[in-house]
């Protein structure tokens, strides 16, 4: 009897070994068939490391400070090993508790999922690894397809990668609310930290919301967000990762979150608002926008803060005392002259109540502040000196562009004057005898050279142009006037000094690329000009006890008011108008914008003497002038005879290499001796003329010429001859910010451009 259930045991044990083998040989078949259809279908996971996540961008000002965050995705990927332990258990102890023991996927879990499931409440499977598999290649479709994708490809990755190099992937990867993506952009959205700073309770409450990150945001939902993070800490402990004395403690911590409202990446709370969107435009113009918002880019920029700050006061302070001459809009544009970096940029009054930018989207009528290109194109195409006599007098011109009147904006300003005089006093009859001499176009010309109008649409070849009639922004006009202060080469103004990626790599590093745009005996005489504009002429508000140049502009019926200054270490434009592009009450560009440019010059000077940063106290002088590595090339008549002289090919750029020692003072067309006598602000500064004496002066003491004797006769300049006559009117002056409005005249003021 014994025997026969023994035997029959033993049978019904084989009958069970065999059916358990066949079932687990069919489970084993489907699981090969299933991974055989799926795996072709699964990405190729050692791309995992060529996958970078977009990150977060940053601009630093010229001392370090943050300006702005850029990005799409809140991030900033660091190795795990930046991370602090208790971040890394909590996430462990509330995400995947068996982690470091799984291959990727574990059965335990989906077991407990499944059971969960049958009872009505959802609960999740997925490791960490199978989250990283998901968000880094796949999508979330909830399809047993992509299911199945995702737990192939944890296999596979678990097999390639370690465990902190996965979990490190996850914890720069994941949401966590709020924009923030990753670690470090959660610890500074919430708490305005770094990681090293966070506490056990705050390493918690970040752990606890990537299951959540809406439902759990202590921002929005506090009370959610505690109840969330004490469960973590409730999974530390029992998990062995915490002792009972941190558990309590940290559950005691109260919440301190960051300010709200104060973020550094929403656009109310850049620094230097005017001066950083101007470089975030320029960035995602060269860049695109997805390498800028997302390319995790490190910017460093020009912008001096404190001279931004004042700039910023100071023309805030100027718009309500101009209030009731109906001046509402203004800019000021600072840069250094020696390699044309942008130190200030402010484009209006409030950036939070109106955006546009007038430092340079805006482009106004520069008044006689346009004369010096005018001067310097005569000085290069048909050998204008300064001590040259023109007549003052009004008149009355006629051409290709039909009958011209124009008026000086003194009307006892008549007879015949010097050429510098009549750039110190803007008289206006002396500009429009010079440019129908050497031609308007001619004058364009050396203007673009020099950095206006790049575009060529904004000026136009009429004599009304040496009055100012064209269009430029104050940003371009303080670029062109550096050529002035340098010792005649333009240097593009730019805002970015170097960029890295996210690594430290180099991306970009500004490179100066100095190009002659004047001869030397041109700049100098331009120089000495623009220096008496400031010691005896229109200018005498700028005057700061320093080397100081500069001109003064403003436009027809006044509705521009400019005043461009420069000294040898400094430039800056200051431009007042208003919105409806309405006439101003009295302005004229001495009396409102050169205050405004000595408060801001004087400001540049004492930051750089605090900071033990040189303030050049003089010009440049021939053979002195100019940033090193300067190029040259052909800008006239001068230009050309200049470049024969040295052999080079006309059109093409010379290298002026410095001197490994100094060199004896250069003569003829390349400069003159340095004068032993000190020479006065506002005295022309005269080279010897590069083809023998000058017929019109007498050498004078060391060398120094002295200007001739005005004749007391005008002279009288030709004309150009005539082209068929094709009347047009001067260009009109477009609004700071288009809002076409027909305003009625003020009954004061004067309707001449000065």
């Amino acid at each position: 009897m014994r025997r026969k259930v023994r035997r029959r045991g033993l049978s019904v044990f084989r009958w069970v070994l065999a059916l358990t083998l066949l079932i687990d040989a069919l489970a084993v078949g489907l699981v090969a068939g299933l991974y055989a259809t799926v795996a072709p279908m699964v990405p190729d996971e050692g791309t995992l490391n060529a996958r970078r996540p977009m990150e977060t961008t940053r601009i630093y000002a010229k001392d370090g400070t943050l300006l702005a965050s850029l990005f799409e995705e809140n991030r900033q990927v660091v190795d795990i090993t930046e991370m602090p332990k208790a971040l890394v258990q909590a996430t462990i102890a509330i995400e995947d508790q068996r982690f470091m023991d799984h291959p990727g996927v574990d059965p335990r879990g989906i077991a407990r999922a499944f059971r969960a499931d049958s009872r009505g409440a959802r609960q999740g499977a997925s490791t960490i690894t199978q989250q990283v598999a998901r968000e880094v290649f796949l999508n979330r479709e909830p399809t047993l397809r992509r299911k199945l994708q995702e737990m192939t490809l944890a296999v596979r990755m678990e097999r390639r990668f370690s465990k902190e190099e996965i979990l490190g992937r996850y914890l720069n990867q994941i949401h966590y609310g709020h924009r923030a993506y990753g670690v470090v952009a959660a610890a500074d959205t919430y708490f305005g930290k770094k990681l090293d700073q966070l506490t056990l309770a705050e390493c918690a409450m970040i752990a606890g919301l990537a299951k959540n990150p809406v439902g759990y945001n202590p921002i929005d939902k506090p009370d959610a967000a505690r109840g969330r993070r004490d469960m973590v800490l409730s999974k530390m402990f029992e998990q062995g990762m915490i002792t009972q004395a941190q558990y309590e403690q940290a559950r005691a911590e109260p919440f301190v979150l960051r300010a709200k409202g104060d973020e550094p990446w929403k656009l109310r709370n850049y620094r230097a608002p005017w001066f950083t969107t101007y470089v975030i435009d320029q960035l995602v113009e060269k860049y695109g926008h997805d390498k800028v918002f997302g390319g995790g880019l490190q910017i460093y920029t020009t912008i001096d803060l404190d001279l931004q700050a004042y700039a910023q006061e100071v023309l805030n302070q100027s718009m309500r005392e101009f209030a009731s001459a109906r001046a509402n809009r203004g800019a000021i544009v600072c840069l250094d002259p020696r390699n044309g970096a942008i130190l200030a940029m402010v484009g209006g009054t409030d950036f939070q109540k109106d955006e546009f930018n007038s430092a340079w989207q805006a482009y106004r009528q520069p008044g006689s502040s346009f004369k010096p290109y005018v001067y310097t194109t005569a000085m290069e195409r048909i050998g204008l000196k300064p001590s040259d006599v023109y007549s003052a007098s009004p008149a009355t011109f006629v051409g290709f562009w039909g009958r011209y009147s124009p008026e000086n904006f003194d009307d006892a300003q008549s007879g015949p004057v010097t050429v510098a005089t009549a750039l110190a006093q803007s008289i206006n009859m002396v500009a429009v005898r010079v440019i129908i001499k050497v031609g308007p176009q001619n004058v364009i010309d050396q203007a673009r050279r020099m950095g206006l109008d790049p575009e060529g649409t904004r000026l136009k070849p009429f004599p009304s142009l040496a009055l100012g009639s064209g269009e430029v922004s104050p940003l371009e006009h303080a670029n062109a006037y550096c050529a002035f202060a340098n010792g005649g080469f333009r240097v593009d103004s730019f805002c970015v000094e170097q960029i890295t990626d996210s690594m430290g790599s180099p991306v970009y590093r500004h490179d100066l690329k100095p190009v002659r745009v004047m001869s030397p005996r041109t700049y100098t005489w331009m120089n000495s000009m623009m220096q008496g504009v400031v010691s005896s002429g229109t200018g005498k508000n700028a005057q700061i006890n320093s080397a100081v140049a500069g001109k003064t502009g403003t436009s027809q019926s006044a509705k521009d008011a400019w005043f461009m200054g420069i000294t040898p270490g400094f430039v800056a434009a200051v431009w007042l108008g208003n919105e409806r592009n309405e006439r101003m009450y009295d302005a004229s560009g001495g009396e409102f914008c050169a205050p405004i440019w000595r408060r801001v010059a004087l400001k540049a000077r004492e930051l750089s003497r605090d900071r033990n940063s040189p303030w050049p106290d003089e010009f440049p002088r021939p053979g002195q002038e100019g940033p090193p590595s300067a190029m040259t090339v052909g800008t006239g008549t001068n230009a050309e005879e200049q470049a024969q002289e040295e052999g080079a090919e006309e059109g093409k750029p010379l290298k002026v290499k410095p001197p490994d020692k100094p060199k004896p003072p250069v003569t003829g067309a390349e400069g003159s001796a340095k004068p032993t006598l000190p020479i006065a602000p506002g005295t022309p500064l005269k080279p010897p003329a590069p083809t023998g004496p000058d017929p019109n002066t007498t050498p004078g003491r060391n060398g120094v010429e002295k200007p001739p004797t005005i004749a007391p006769t005008p002279v009288k300049p030709k004309p150009e001859t005539p082209k068929p006559p094709t009347p047009k009117p001067p260009p009109r002056t477009a609004p700071a910010k288009p809002k076409p409005h027909d305003a009625p005249e003020p009954p004061s003021g004067k309707p001449k451009g000065e």
